[in-house]
Order: C-alpha cells, then sequence, then structure tokens
C-alpha cells in the first residue's frame, strides 16, 4: 500500500512532474500514457492512452 500511495501521490499534479522532470524522464512519462500520439504540424493531433491509463480512467468514470 506504502509504494502504491507514493506513486499516486506523484500523480497530484502530473503537469508540474512532466514539467520538472529531465528529458529522459518525459519520454518515460509520455510512454506510460500513450501507446500512440498523432503529431500534425507541431500539434496533438489525436491520442490512444495505454491500456493501464484507459482502464484507470474508465473506473474513475464509474465512480459515484
Amino acid at each position: 500500500m506504502r509504494a502504491l500511495d507514493e506513486v499516486l501521490s506523484l500523480l497530484e499534479d502530473p503537469h508540474r512532474l512532466y514539467a520538472d522532470a529531465p528529458e529522459g524522464i518525459k519520454l518515460m512519462l509520455t510512454q506510460a500514457v500513450f501507446e500512440r500520439l498523432w503529431i500534425m504540424d507541431s500539434d496533438v493531433a489525436g491520442a490512444e492512452l495505454s491500456e493501464p491509463v484507459a482502464e484507470l480512467l474508465t473506473l474513475e468514470a464509474s465512480w459515484p
């Protein structure tokens, strides 16, 4: 439970986590969240979430 709490605490402010991370860690964070990203003219045109992230968001949406 302690390890899970520590991981979840990292997600309290994901924007700050990403912004403060070194380049190599940013890549790993991106790969952990997204299965695919479609880029057009330097903008994200679409995204496919990784399976664990998609499942977590589905569970969150079903909470009362």
